[in-house]
């Protein structure tokens, strides 16, 4: 808001540096008073006049470059990575058929490269028995990239996670429609802005720059949080103080939890103190139990279910607690409801005719007391529950063995080391050191699954991605227990292809890695999709001014320079070339690559699923009279989509096309239909859409 601040910035200046009082001597003159009077207001009014042009000015810059930031990114690149053995049966002979013949031989080299293959001489039957080889689609030529994911049902269903290399608030900004309500858990590991490393401002105010940046990116993932989100954010001593602050105010009604680490048991020495430990605050809803249960087998709980605390805890004190319990062959079968207050059993154990025994919570001295659960809850520990015989009494009991506690604030468990479970496990996998300080892999692990507790799908959204820890903690996760999670990986940095997607594609592979070698085939079978998005300096790169008439009718260079950056925004600066739709499939802009200004080819197809935020069901690719085109099937909050995509700079019989298009299978007359240029089939344009949802939410767009 630099108008505003500039403005105010002015007033003082003015008042305190411009208007003097100077003239209120003890020996003031009125008429010399009057003259100071008057050349006091007369400067003070030029600057003023003068101060406010330039004002006016940088705001309007300001303004642009903010619906700059805001606009919503195209997505440069899209693929798929994807286990062999999910490729569908008929098409899984085309794309080994490619691999192998490959002149290039792109996705072999890329193979050895990762270290799942020791040479290029690999043949049909290998590939088959190592049936966890990652494809990557982005080594196959269209169409046949496409066809893998035509054969794939639910294809968003079936993908697993989402790694998309991007500068983080952009990223967050085009995931907002799709993942709306739908983020279980944020867990993010942001740079700790720490004094041996701090990031550098412009100005000396790095403490609130860091937290700015912050703050803008928590408040930008908020739509996405689930009502039951639990939100974990890792940080060390130079910030916590202040984050801890920030979450106070971005959280208000929410409960608010800072756990101590152990991840460095050596210490980083300070001037006083030697620093062994972090901190990640848990934040989530109140009034309910949000946090799971940590699995502590060493420490087993081993004690009667019948309450025998000290104290008179008898039946009377929660009658609710008084119930049979089933017992046949010695195995718990089931649990009677709660018995009526006039009904009093003659033993702990009651034997039914039937042959099942009746298990009651009657001491040694025959007082009625109570089972430690209601019997509203008691199911939900059955498995913690066995059946043993009491020597003494001659009588068999109810046993519960806890190994489930509450997690505690303090984690000290080696497993959290970071040298040795995050460094020395990224550097076995990668073959050497490529990543400074990744967490702990179980560090992790216990922080998402304490926050996700169920094992359905859940999506966990991390945006600080690094290494690419949280993906890696997510499929182990998986693994242990058949769980359905799905991760959600940012990360702007260039290791994103060299340290960030190799580990997810290495861990599919194989979970045992040492020096960079697989050291079994212990696979796990996978697909993930991976994007690349434009960027802010890639958006200022592709700007396109249009010469206007009233722009070159302005009288001054910067009424002209207002114009093209205010009112006349929309009618001077193109920044999506409607045109160029008529080839969608070769749309391209100008992208830094390699330090320099290249023509890239970019994605409309996924780019507009992303800005309508549909869950893709299927991808299809069809060939009509020689024709490509590219059916997206989806739906959004219960709405059915189907979108066409097709080059049409070449003459197109729309009539013949409306045939074939509503005699396809896929074809659904109650779903929402868009395709690109003129159509006959009844669909809505995407040149339009595309561009409202591009700009939606961008500021005085």
């Amino acid at each position: 808001n630099l108008k505003k601040f500039l403005t105010r910035e002015l007033d003082y200046f003015l008042k305190n540096e411009v208007l003097s009082l100077d003239f209120l001597s003890p020996d003031w003159n009125p008429e010399q008073a009057q003259k100071a009077i008057e050349i006091n207001l007369l400067t003070a009014a030029a600057i003023r006049e003068l101060a406010l042009q330039i004002i006016s000015f940088l705001h309007e810059t300001e303004e642009f470059q903010k619906r700059l930031w805001e606009k919503k990114k195209f997505v440069v690149q899209s693929d798929y990575c994807m286990t062999m053995d999910r490729i569908p049966e008929k098409v899984y002979d085309d794309i080994v058929e490619h691999i192998l013949t490959d002149k290039d031989q792109k996705q072999l080299k890329n193979w050895q490269d990762l270290a799942f293959i020791e040479n290029l001489k690999i043949d049909k039957d290998y590939i088959k028995a190592h049936d966890k080889l990652v494809l990557d689609t982005q080594y196959l030529p269209r169409p046949l990239k496409y066809r893998p994911l035509s054969g794939i049902d639910n294809l968003d269903e079936q993908t697993g996670g989402l790694l998309i290399n991007s500068e983080n608030w952009q990223a967050l900004n085009l995931l907002q429609k799709k993942y709306e309500n739908k983020i279980k858990c944020v867990y993010i590991d942001p740079p700790y802005n720490s004094k041996s490393s701090e990031i550098i401002y412009k100005n000396t105010y790095k403490h609130s720059s860091w937290i700015s940046m912050m703050e803008n990116r928590i408040a930008n993932d908020k739509k996405m949080r689930k009502n039951d989100c639990v939100f974990i954010c890792a940080i060390d001593e130079n910030e916590q103080n202040n984050l801890g602050i920030l979450l106070a105010l971005l959280f208000p009604d929410s409960e608010k939890t800072c756990i101590s680490i152990v991840h460095n048991p050596g210490g980083i020495q300070g001037d006083n103190f030697s620093y062994t430990h972090e901190y990640a605050f848990f934040i989530y809803p109140k009034g309910g139990r949000y946090i799971g249960l940590e699995n502590r087998q060493d420490q087993a709980d081993i004690r009667p279910l019948r309450d025998v605390s000290k104290g008179d805890h008898l039946r009377e004190a929660a009658a609710n607690c008084f119930y049979p319990i089933y017992i046949k062959n010695r195995k718990i079968i089931g649990f009677g409801d709660v018995c009526n207050d006039s009904f009093h059993p003659t033993s702990a154990n009651v034997i039914r005719e039937d042959g099942i025994i009746e298990i009651y919570p009657i001491d040694s001295k025959g007082n009625e007391r109570k089972w430690v659960f209601a019997r509203n809850t008691v199911e939900s520990i059955k498995d913690e529950l066995k059946v043993e015989y009491n020597k003494k009494r001659k009588i068999l009991d109810i046993i519960r063995t806890k190994t489930n506690f509450n997690y505690k604030t303090v984690w000290t468990n080696t497993k959290y080391n970071s040298n040795i479970y995050g460094s020395k496990i990224l550097n076995n996998i990668m073959g050497k050191e490529v990543f400074s300080f990744p967490k702990s892999l179980y560090n992790v692990i216990d922080c998402i699954d304490s926050a996700t507790c169920a094992k359905s799908e859940q999506f966990i959204l991390d945006y600080f991605a690094g290494s690419g820890t949280t993906g890696h903690a997510v499929i182990n996760l998986n693994r242990e227990d058949g769980g359905q999670r799905k991760y959600i990986l940012v990360e702007m940095g260039e290791y994103f292809d060299t340290v960030t997607k190799p580990r997810i594609q290495k861990v599919m592979y194989t979970r045992n890695w040492k020096n960079g070698k697989p050291q079994d085939m212990d696979g796990y079978s996978h697909i993930f999709q991976y994007l690349k998005l434009e960027q802010y300096e890639d958006t200022l790169n592709n700007i396109r001014f249009r010469e206007t008439p009233e722009a070159v009718q302005a009288f001054s260079f910067r009424d002209r320079i207002q114009y093209l950056l205010g009112k006349g925004a929309a009618d001077s600066v193109s920044l999506m070339n409607i045109e160029k739709f008529s080839r969608p499939f070769d749309y391209t802009l100008d992208i830094l690559k390699l330090n320099e200004r290249q023509p890239i080819k970019i994605d409309l197809v996924t780019t507009f699923n992303y800005l309508l935020g549909i869950e893709v069901r299927r991808y299809l690719v069809e060939d009509y009279n020689n024709r490509e085109y590219h059916i997206v099937i989806g739906e959004h909050k219960g709405q059915a989509y189907q979108i066409v995509w097709r080059n049409f700079d070449k003459k197109l019989d729309l009539a013949k096309e409306r045939y074939r298009i509503k005699a396809a299978e896929w074809f659904d007359e109650n779903a929402e239909t868009f395709c690109n240029g003129d159509n006959a089939f009844g669909a809505q344009s995407i040149e339009a859409e595309f561009y409202r949802l591009m700009f939606e939410d961008v500021a005085n767009a």
